[in-house]
């Protein structure tokens, strides 16, 4: 519990502490129960458009990747998206996944991490 409210306390400062800038947060659901996640998200990007900042976030987890996407589907956070880094080669490429479209890869067992 105490791991869990020191992240949700770290990610509102950092989001008040980058007005016009960018945050980055690592491993986002690392300390956060998944059944807070979704609520969490939708409460960053309303943080995050007040204070006009850019989020990114990483993750390999689907529970996060899923309470993600329903926040999108349920409040809608503008300007959401969801990329999957895929080696290719010597390169790494970022692969554009429809955040609406996530559950439907999902269900087909498609790597969505």
């Amino acid at each position: 519990m105490a791991v869990g409210l020191t992240k949700l306390f770290h990610i509102a400062l950092a989001v008040a502490s980058a007005p016009q800038g960018v945050l980055l947060i690592d491993e986002f659901e690392n300390g956060l129960h998944w059944s807070v996640q979704e609520k969490l998200w939708i409460a960053l990007a309303r943080a995050a458009r007040e204070s006009n900042v850019q989020v990114f976030c990483t993750t390999h987890s689907l529970d996060c990747i899923e309470s993600f996407a329903a926040a999108v589907r349920n409040a809608g956070p503008d300007g959401a998206a969801i990329y999957r880094l895929e080696r290719r080669g010597d390169d790494v490429v970022a692969m554009d996944l429809p955040v609406l479209n996530i559950d439907a890869a999902m269900r087909e067992h498609e790597e969505v991490r």
